[in-house]
């Protein structure tokens, strides 16, 4: 994956800021009294059904969803923010493109490359970090393993400031991945596994003031304003955008030709807590017991030797 996946994904292991874009307020304070609380909630549940008016920095506020208006949804995130169901960072957005830039943010998308498509969810935070992806499980492990790994599996990595977890969402488990990186005797660490994730030729992700062409265009049948940005080598990388949604993203090398696209389903700064810590509601369990089951069918003794 190139040119923009490696800015989300080295923040699995290493949380950094992009140039925030920060104003007076934040998405979802409609009183700028800095915190997002079930007034602003009700303030903005009013504007929805007209019986209030916002100035034009509270309807950017209270857009939380960035779709282009203040509706019920909104309301509705305002209060889960409100009640800590999803951790923003306080900050004011324009659009989607700036939530991505700022390194606190949920994005489901899907990627496209050498024809093949996946899907990627991701949730980053100032103390977190959530990807799901499908991965090469060789990739990451290693070719010198003396039995057969599956070469494709659907793999959810969780990092927070306790530990590094492993989350089987199809049988509601997770694993503390610590004691697989003590019994590897450090030949495989967490930075093994961060760095297999970020290994791509990337740039960082682009600020529209810096596109050196914009020009109007359809993406999967959207009407689109489209950023160019031109880089020494001849390649380029184009930014589609219907207002304040970000729609996709294509890269192309010095002879015009694709070679990454993506498209997003959705980028929010609300970031559900689901993807901050390990489920609730799900079962803890020895981490040798899940990848026994998922590499083997249960059986571990090819691993043990």
């Amino acid at each position: 994956m190139k040119k923009f996946i490696c800015v989300l994904l080295c923040l699995v292991m290493s949380v950094s800021v992009f140039g925030v874009c920060a104003f007076a307020a934040a998405n979802g304070d409609i009183n700028s009294d800095k915190s997002i609380d079930a007034s602003d909630a009700r303030k903005i549940l009013r504007a929805a059904v007209g019986l209030d008016k916002l100035s034009s920095e509270q309807f950017i506020a209270a857009d939380i969803d960035m779709d282009g208006s203040v509706t019920a949804s909104d309301a509705r995130l305002a209060l889960r923010i409100a009640v800590d169901l999803e951790k923003t960072d306080g900050k004011l957005y324009k659009n989607e493109l700036e939530v991505l830039r700022s390194g606190f943010f949920f994005v489901d998308m899907n990627i496209t490359e050498g024809g093949v498509m996946q899907n990627v969810k991701m949730a980053v935070t100032d103390k977190s970090s959530y990807i799901s992806m499908n991965l090469n499980v060789s990739d990451i492990l290693g070719d010198d393993l003396e039995f057969d790994l599956p070469e494709n599996m659907n793999l959810s990595f969780l990092f927070n400031e306790d530990e590094t977890y492993f989350i089987d969402d199809n049988n509601l488990i997770y694993a503390p991945m610590s004691a697989l990186f003590d019994f590897a005797g450090g030949d495989f660490t967490e930075d093994d596994l961060g760095g297999s994730f970020a290994d791509t030729d990337i740039g960082l992700i682009p600020d529209l003031s810096e596109a050196n062409k914009v020009s109007k265009e359809k993406f999967n049948g959207v009407n689109c304003d489209k950023y160019t940005f031109s880089f020494s080598d001849g390649s380029k990388t184009n930014v589609y955008m219907n207002g304040k949604k970000l729609v996709g993203m294509v890269s192309e090398n010095a002879n015009g030709e694709e070679e990454v696209k993506y498209e997003f389903n959705s980028i929010t700064l609300a970031v559900p807590s689901v993807y901050t810590a390990p489920p609730s509601a799900y079962k803890e369990v020895d981490p040798f017991e899940m990848l026994a089951s998922m590499l083997f069918g249960g059986d571990f003794s090819d691993f043990l030797g």
